[in-house]
């Protein structure tokens, strides 16, 4: 077969993946989002790690997130802000999140369908974010 594994193809898969990165607008903190393998090994889960931008610390699983937490990015007051899906009493997809530096998580807005990418700016208190959604139309067959 010719697309089969090769021995070298586990190990690259395995390997964790870094796939964001926010730097806190005082550049005291910089979070990485890293991607792993899930339990099964059927798709990748991110979550995210605060890096020490002068790197004194080791690094260390952000407090309070879960797995699934992604695209993480810092508002202009510091707070992490982060998608993810958390939980079965959500509405469906992925909401935005608001991470304070000492606190726990909550959920600061949601789009139906859930959103896909984020990004904050770092002097105002202005947000963006991207959605999957598809339009509903209803047609007349009638006139076709």
């Amino acid at each position: 077969m010719v697309n089969a594994p090769t021995p070298c193809h586990h190990p690259l898969v395995e390997q964790p993946r870094l796939t964001d990165l926010a730097l806190a607008p005082d550049g005291t903190r910089l979070v990485a989002a890293v991607q792993t393998l899930d339990d099964e090994g059927t798709r990748y889960v991110s979550e995210p790690w605060e890096v020490d931008p002068a790197g004194e610390r080791e690094a260390r699983l952000v407090s309070g997130s879960v797995p699934g937490d992604f695209a993480p990015v810092f508002s202009a007051d510091g707070s992490l802000l982060f998608l993810s899906e958390r939980g079965p009493h959500e509405p469906p997809g992925a909401a935005l999140w608001a991470l304070p530096e000492h606190g726990e998580a909550e959920r600061t807005a949601h789009h139906p369908g859930g959103m896909t990418a984020l990004t904050a700016a770092s002097h105002a208190s202005t947000l963006a974010w991207t959605a999957a959604l598809l339009r509903t139309f209803s047609l007349n067959c009638t006139n076709l």
